[in-house]
């Protein structure tokens, strides 16, 4: 997970917002948690042993301000490098057609998701574990 995030915050500037993982910052307008999705990790192994995918289903969640339109903004940003991101050894691969808004949090902090399944291959005989994206 720590690979995910470092991955996610060398894509886009958050402006100093707090990035956490499997929690977010309630009390700052600009956060970003990134969370596992339950349900889709699968780890299927390729025939002859040699390479295997492992699918790692995460979800962030953005708080950005009480502007909706800056939110809206920072949103498509970061789902737009997500989306053209290139990898090492795998496919970062966003699951819906953009973010998605949740509306606004009781304080007025405008908060969106965005799911998104990394397919790492890992490559066994050169030793390259599954904790790596870049």
């Amino acid at each position: 997970m720590n690979s995910v995030k470092q991955f996610i915050t060398s894509l886009v500037d958050l402006q100093g917002a707090a990035v956490a993982l499997h929690t977010i910052s309630r009390n700052n307008q600009h956060a970003l948690g990134i969370y596992p999705r339950q349900g889709q990790a699968a780890y299927n192994p390729n025939v002859g042993g040699r390479r295997a995918v492992h699918v790692l289903p995460i979800t962030l969640l953005l708080r950005w301000g009480r502007n909706g339109v800056a939110a809206e903004q920072m949103a498509a940003m970061l789902y737009n490098a997500i989306e053209r991101a290139e990898v090492t050894h795998g496919i970062v691969s966003p699951v819906s057609d953009g973010p998605v808004w949740l509306g606004a949090d009781e304080r007025g902090v405008f908060e969106y998701t965005i799911d998104v399944d990394f397919y790492v291959i890992d490559a066994c005989e050169d030793g390259v574990g599954r904790d790596f994206l870049i």
